[in-house]
């Protein structure tokens, strides 16, 4: 009878201590370098399209784009950390892990009757990609799905003449490595090559 009440007790303060001593995951990435250095090289990317556009036209589109994208992410200049921001919010509502040393962020911005937002994390070190929504001012985890992709990537070479794309909608496609950006591409409507590995993965809902 002894023994069976030695055992009873035993089971549950092992469990209990295995609770206890569980390492607990820490986030280390400084979000205001990160959405200076996403910012910066979004506005870059937007100010270099606007002085090698082929005409008046598309100048024009990329300087609407760029005025309209400062008001987007609600802030006047590059390095003016701004919490309330969209993207700001999407950092603190996405686990930015220790695992992410290089990965990419997609957003899409859909108008119409009413503003559509969508963004797509890929993680190349893992194979995943995952989509979040805003919905209701915060940004909800869509779905997460394994994927095939390049970790090397050039993205100026998936910009297609003004009017060939295939993308209906404004993209911009961020690379980070160190826990900063340090690559982005604004693509305006219909100026993404319809051969592309960021296809398949905009049709991820």
């Amino acid at each position: 009878m002894t023994n069976i009440i030695y055992i009873t007790f035993l089971i549950p303060l092992f469990v209990f201590n295995s609770v206890v001593r569980s390492p607990t995951i820490k986030y280390t990435f400084n979000l205001d370098t990160v959405f200076t250095s996403w910012n910066n090289a979004t506005l870059l990317s937007l100010k270099n399209e606007v002085k090698m556009a082929e005409s008046d036209k598309v100048k024009k589109v990329y300087e609407n784009s760029l005025l309209a994208f400062k008001s987007f992410i609600d802030i006047k200049e590059g390095n003016k950390v701004n919490p309330k921001s969209i993207r700001y919010k999407f950092l603190k509502d996405i686990p930015l892990t220790e695992d992410m040393s290089a990965f990419y962020i997609i957003e899409t911005i859909s108008s119409g009757e009413s503003v559509e937002l969508r963004n797509y994390v890929i993680n190349p070190a893992k194979g995943i990609v995952t989509v979040y929504q805003f919905i209701n001012g915060k940004w909800i985890k869509s779905i997460s799905e394994k994927i095939s992709f390049n970790e090397n990537v050039n993205l100026n070479s998936y910009v297609a003449k003004f009017g060939t794309g295939f993308n209906q909608d404004d993209i911009i496609i961020t690379s980070f490595n160190n826990k900063k950006a340090v690559d982005s591409k604004y693509f305006v409507y219909s100026t993404m090559k319809n051969l592309s590995p960021w296809n398949n993965i905009l049709k991820l809902r």
